[in-house]
């Protein structure tokens, strides 16, 4: 279920018991998490980055606007890929 939700892979544990198996949930969900959290603080990042830029003038933007647009449209990507279908 947990592949099905965040596409994290979660390793057999070597042997089954409860608390092999927790800890392996645990680690996997710890992951996601930080997966996650990457991917906003990412996004969040690349439209402060923009929003600072595409306040200047047209005349004024130079190659670090165009570097923004597409750190933005990286960043909405994989947030979106997190968010899943």
């Amino acid at each position: 279920m947990l592949k099905d939700i965040t596409g994290t892979e979660i390793p057999a544990p070597e042997r089954k018991t409860i608390d092999s198996e927790g800890r392996i949930i645990k680690e996997a969900i710890r992951k996601a998490l930080r997966e996650r959290q990457g991917a906003l603080a990412e996004l969040v990042r690349a439209i402060k980055e923009y929003r600072k830029l595409a306040d200047q003038p047209l005349t004024l933007r130079d190659s670090a606007y165009g570097e923004a647009v597409q750190k933005l449209k990286h960043a909405t990507e994989k947030a979106d890929c997190l968010l899943g279908p």
